[in-house]
């Protein structure tokens, strides 16, 4: 009762981590909890978040190093907790950062004597080893110009469009000014004579890169070296080169020997490597190597004095980490130049492999270079239909993440896949991902041209139709509203004056209006006849026979009694959208004021004769013709727009359904990823359990031996007390066994038989090796033996035993006695023992 009321109230130990109310209960994201939890609880929370994220072993756009060795992970957990800066508390962790910094120097070949120590230091990582570098170059320059009584105030650095951004980071921290030497179709490294060519006196150093983020490439330091040695021999400067090798630097020693880029250039003054790159180290760790002491100037390095010696400092931040310093010592040492040497070959060797696999396929250009960082840079030949993007994000599906991207100006245009080769991206690795990137392509092939490309083309389209539609409507609004403007304006009919009249026809050049059989109901057209514009033509009859069919065929077909007003539809903008609209275009009666046309066939006869009246039919006339066409281009403008956006409206439908499919898809794919990462680590505990039962049999075996062993050498000694200490009732002196006969096989059995089953003789063995009696007979037999060899007579021997039972009598003290050490040879403890 007492546990189970304790566990009630403590309401802990009773509910599973998922059953408690710590994580079935939401926490804030964005703020602090009021109240603890328990641990389990907090970790448990995290754990299941962290789930979501990528296998770093599958992340096959990073460089850095995602895997080490057991071992080397126990150092980092057990020196975890040390600060590297404590200098006084941790000094042994100082003097190993110092190991590393003159090994690497010696590996890039700084000239270095015997006993000389390197210039170096271990950062955070390779953007502060550039800051570093950065930053000596820059004071080096200021002193230099201040010693010539020069400006210093526009400093800058010569580099590639390839640079990574930490470069550009220092640039603008640093106020030094960023000359990139742009890229070209297919050289997508810094040339060296453009780069040459851009620099100046302000130029603090030239920045070559070994082993370029983008595909791997090595620029070629050593012409950059010999065009930069001219140019300074031209001009009087002493411009340097710093060479940015955080990813090429632990491989081009190994497997590139031949290669000169290093500290064998006289202009080389400082090199970066990262060591949680290349170096196999766990992220957060690089290194900055200066080809001497007059490269650093001393009034950057800060000089701290712990142990009675002097230990300098330069670096950006304060507290950092001593794991991975302790973790780059361990690779070191434990590979050594032929553990790199292998592990950078067969990166190559996989890379290689991969390369073959893609080129197979006969779908991808190769961007990379066999000569370079480990890795494989790609792009489609044909990507009209489809692009590396969706190759990419289709490879996540699989649990791989290969990361698609453009090309720096001005190969923008390019865009490229990359696979970065670590140590831990095996053959076998590199033969599925060739397997799954040849599953995507024939998955790409049997879906449509992607949607995103579709719906920009169509919106582009539509873009330039709506501004082309815009310009045209615009210019028939223009015209219409002109022509209105005309007529407010009052433009007389032939030199009709204002407000109506009469002139001779004569001078109006009028005719007869003929009877037609269609002007029976009259032309239903409002129209001020006095603010007509003139007309363009001599009117004719047919003219006014357009005007009449016009009419017949609008009353005829009404539209739903809909009628169209001339002057309300250009102010509101409002034109017919179809194509039996405009045939049934009308201009009401009540649009304009003013006089209108007779609607009787006697009235308009009458009128015939007038001038004025035929000139306002025939300007009708044309009024009508004008709008129509102008209506009838509009129509079709529209038209093709309004086709254009229900295109749209459709493939905006197909991309929100292949995005919903490609959502459920990807959340599918996701619970696959951590059943499988799931199963992956019980298959890794199962694997750690089996190592560790194994390891404990096979100590548990090797005790077993040595126990054996031990076991045997105290039955021998113990054996070796019992004889020695039955040896007197054996007879007389060996003097009197060799002056005795030789004894015969048959005798000499006899004497052992009956000397063993002496009385004596056995109470000694069970006092001394009663554990192993057997074993201790036979070993036993053996040494009598070899005890009547050259004895010469049995009645000396048998009348020395005592072969009767002395239970009852008082058994004499022995003597003590310490057996020799055990040896191979069962009766070499008794030999001699005079």
């Amino acid at each position: 009762m007492a546990l189970s009321k304790t566990a009630a109230e403590t309401n802990v130990s009773i509910h599973s981590t998922f059953a408690s109310r710590y994580v079935r209960a939401s926490l804030p994201r964005f703020a602090m909890p009021e109240n603890s939890i328990p641990k389990e609880a907090a970790y448990q929370i995290i754990n299941d978040e962290l789930m979501l994220d990528g296998n770093p072993r599958l992340n096959l756009a990073s460089f850095v190093t995602t895997w080490m060795e057991p071992e080397c992970d126990k150092l980092i957990m057990d020196s975890i907790n040390k600060n590297y800066v404590d200098m006084d508390e941790y000094p042994v962790t100082t003097e190993l950062q110092n190991r590393c910094v003159n090994m690497i120097a010696r590996l890039f070949n700084a000239p270095l004597g015997e006993s000389e120590a390197a210039v170096g230091v271990g950062t955070v990582g390779s953007s502060e080893a550039i800051m570093l570098a950065g930053l000596a170059f820059k004071r080096r320059w200021q002193n230099r110009r201040k010693a010539e009584g020069k400006p210093i105030n526009k400093p800058n650095i010569v580099t590639g469009a390839n640079v990574q951004v930490c470069w550009e980071k220092f640039a603008r921290y640093f106020e030094v000014e960023l000359k990139e030497v742009k890229l070209t179709d297919g050289y997508y490294v810094m040339d060296p004579h453009k780069a040459v060519e851009m620099v100046d006196e302000n130029t603090i150093c030239v920045a070559a890169i070994l082993g370029s983020t983008l595909n791997g490439e090595f620029e070629d330091v050593k012409l950059l070296n010999d065009l930069l040695t001219e140019k300074n021999k031209e001009t009087g400067w002493d411009t340097p080169i710093h060479v940015d090798a955080a990813s090429g630097g632990f491989i081009a020693p190994f497997i590139y020997p031949e290669l000169v880029w290093d500290f064998r250039l006289p202009l080389v003054k400082s090199i970066n490597v990262s060591g949680h790159k290349y170096g196999l180290v766990y992220a957060g760790i690089g290194w900055v190597i200066w080809r001497s002491k007059e490269d650093l100037p001393e009034e950057l390095i800060f000089h701290i004095n712990y142990l009675g010696a002097d230990q300098p400092t330069f670096t950006l931040n304060f507290s950092k980490g001593s794991c991975q310093i302790i973790a780059q010592y361990y690779q070191l040492i434990r590979l050594g130049f032929e553990g790199y040497k292998n592990i950078m070959e067969n990166c190559r060797d996989n890379a290689m492999i991969l390369k073959e696999g893609l080129e197979k396929t006969g779908r991808f250009n190769i961007i990379s270079k066999d000569i370079g960082v480990p890795l494989v840079a790609f792009s489609l030949k044909d990507n009209s239909c489809h692009n590396e993007f969706e190759i990419s994000d289709m490879l996540r599906r699989f649990g791989w993440i290969v990361p698609a991207y453009t090309m720096p100006p001005d190969a923008q245009h390019v865009t490229v896949l990359r696979v970065v080769i670590r140590e831990d991206f095996s053959r076998t690795l590199a033969e599925r991902l060739v397997h799954d990137i040849t599953k995507v392509l024939h998955e790409l092939d049997t879906l449509p041209a992607r949607v995103n490309a579709k719906l920009a083309t169509c919106e582009g389209v539509d873009a330039q139709n709506e501004r082309e539609t815009a310009e045209e409507s615009s210019k028939m609004f223009q015209n219409i509203m002109s022509l209105a403007a005309s007529i407010d304006k009052g433009v007389s009919m032939v030199g009709c004056p204002k407000g109506g009249g009469t002139m001779s026809r004569a001078t109006a050049h009028g005719r007869n209006l003929e009877k037609h059989p269609d002007v029976d109901e009259g032309v239903d057209i409002p129209l001020d006849i006095t603010r007509l514009p003139q007309p363009i033509h001599r009117p004719t009859k047919a003219d006014i026979c357009k005007i009449a069919n016009l009419k017949r065929r609008t009353d005829e077909n009404p539209v739903k009694g809909e009628h169209w007003a001339f002057e309300k539809k250009i102010q509101e903008n409002d034109f017919p959208i179809g194509h039996e609209d405009v045939t049934k275009f009308k201009i009401s009666s009540e649009s304009l004021p003013g006089n209108t046309l007779p609607r009787d066939k006697e009235t308009l006869n009458k009128l015939a004769g007038i001038d004025v009246a035929t000139t306002a039919v025939i300007g009708i006339a044309e009024v009508g013709m004008l709008v129509n066409d102008l209506a009838y281009k509009l129509m079709e403008q529209m038209l093709v727009t309004k086709e254009a956006q229900d295109e749209k409206e459709r493939l905006k439908y197909e991309r929100d359904v292949a995005r919903s499919e490609l959502i459920a898809m990807k959340a599918r794919i996701e619970k696959a990823n951590l059943a499988t990462l799931e199963l992956d680590k019980l298959k890794t505990e199962r694997d750690n359990a089996y190592s560790k039962a194994l390891h404990a049999m096979d100590e548990l075996a090797h005790t077993q031996r040595e126990m054996e062993i031990l076991k045997k050498r105290l039955v021998e000694s113990k054996l070796a007390m019992a004889i020695h200490n039955c040896e007197e009732p054996l007879g007389k002196s060996k003097e009197e066994l060799r002056r005795s006969r030789p004894l015969s096989a048959d005798q000499e059995e006899e004497v052992v038989q009956r000397f063993l089953k002496s009385p004596r003789f056995i109470r000694h063995v069970e006092q001394y090796a009663a554990p192993s009696f057997l074993y201790g007979f036979r070993v036993c037999r053996a040494q009598v033996k070899r005890m009547l060899k050259g004895s010469d007579s049995l009645t000396h021997i048998l009348d020395g035993l005592d072969l009767q039972d002395t239970s009852g009598e008082e058994e004499p003290e022995l003597e003590p006695f310490e057996p020799p050490l055990a040896t191979d040879d069962p009766g070499a403890c008794i030999v001699g023992s005079d």
